[in-house]
């Protein structure tokens, strides 16, 4: 009887806690780009979705195309993630070591540790850097990763505070970017 009482109060902590029940999946159309993936119930019920598109110029004068999705936390002063397409006019290759040393840097401006690697995201080849355990910041951790999808598409993704295991590993499992 004890073991079954144990057993129930587990799965309600699991439950509670995002670790048991649904996700939500997503296919947002972003400028001409179709972004699909998943989140779990607990943080899609809480997240508000903003678009943005802007023109602009990298530091070397290439204009591009910039589609933003902004995930933002419902309710509060926060966001949870932002996810931008950069589609340039000219074609190029993404540096990923070079963009993991940019991140890292910037990470480290701030206080926090940081692991980074590479990684095939979306059937491509990209990066993933944790920021971690920064005290001065309002939030303990931040993955960022990116990918290449064509010489002239780059994919950047940040997602403040998410959980590795039930939000971070579903959505790059699910994570699909496509020109329509």
């Amino acid at each position: 009887m004890q073991k079954t009482a144990i057993i129930n109060l587990l799965i309600l902590f699991l439950a509670l806690m995002g670790g048991l029940g649904g996700a939500k999946d997503y296919k947002e159309r972003l400028g001409p780009y179709e972004v699909s993936f998943t989140l779990p119930d607990g943080v899609a019920s809480k997240i508000v979705m903003n678009k943005t598109v802007t023109s602009s110029e990298a530091l070397d004068g290439t204009p591009y195309d910039s589609y933003i999705l902004d995930l933002d936390i419902s309710g509060a002063d926060g966001i949870f993630g932002s996810f931008e397409v950069k589609h340039y006019n000219d074609s190029g290759k993404l540096d990923i070591d070079e963009r993991i040393k940019i991140m890292e840097g910037l990470g480290k401006g701030y206080g926090y540790t940081s692991l980074s690697t590479h990684r095939i995201i979306d059937d491509h080849e990209g990066f993933i850097v944790h920021l971690f355990g920064s005290e001065s910041e309002q939030y303990p951790q931040t993955y960022i990763f990116g990918y290449q999808i064509d010489k002239q598409t780059n994919i950047e993704v940040g997602l403040i505070d998410a959980n590795w295991d039930t939000t971070m590993v579903p959505f790059l499992k699910s994570l699909h970017v496509e020109a329509v």
